[in-house]
């Protein structure tokens, strides 16, 4: 997912996480433990993401993230930290964070920049993965048959308040 925010263009009626939710705090790490995190505040929104470039970064049919304030993201420790760069459907540059050891993307942003970042849900450990609770679909016109999920969520065949163009996939 890029690193552009979506809950700018998301009301929260559609996909914010109810603050009577008991979330904090939220805790994850990549592949190799070496890229840890904290989260301190509720995340903004939580969704899935079936466009292209996420279902290469996953390896799978989509990518479920969850919109944080940077403010309320921690890195534990002193993390090697690579920034995989791209550009977003909306033709802005996006940039994904991963493990310098492993290669585990783990969140979408630069760390200590962006004011916003898309962390990304399976790299939360096994105590927090239960409390993902997607609200929100975006890219479903890019979405694989067999990658439909029997959840409620709010479906945009792209990024919602993109103008449609023509794929560049």
């Amino acid at each position: 997912m890029s690193s552009a925010n979506p809950a700018a263009a998301q009301s929260s009626s559609q996909g914010a996480v109810s603050s009577e939710q008991t979330f904090l705090p939220l805790t994850g790490h990549c592949f190799c433990r070496h890229l840890s995190y904290t989260i301190s505040s509720q995340p903004l929104m939580q969704g899935l993401c079936y466009c292209r470039d996420c279902q290469r970064i996953s390896g799978s049919g989509f990518l479920p993230w969850m919109s944080v304030p940077a403010s309320s993201l921690t890195l534990v420790g002193t993390p090697k930290v690579e920034h995989v760069r791209g550009t977003s459907a909306r033709g802005t540059e996006k940039v994904m964070s991963a493990c310098a050891d492993c290669g585990s993307t783990v969140f979408g942003g630069r760390y200590g920049v962006d004011d916003q970042h898309t962390v990304y849900a399976g790299t939360l450990d096994d105590g927090c993965v239960g409390r993902f609770e997607p609200t929100i679909a975006l890219f479903v016109s890019e979405r694989p048959a067999w990658a439909k999920l029997q959840i409620e969520m709010k479906e945009f065949d792209r990024m919602p308040g993109m103008k449609p163009v023509t794929s560049r996939h």
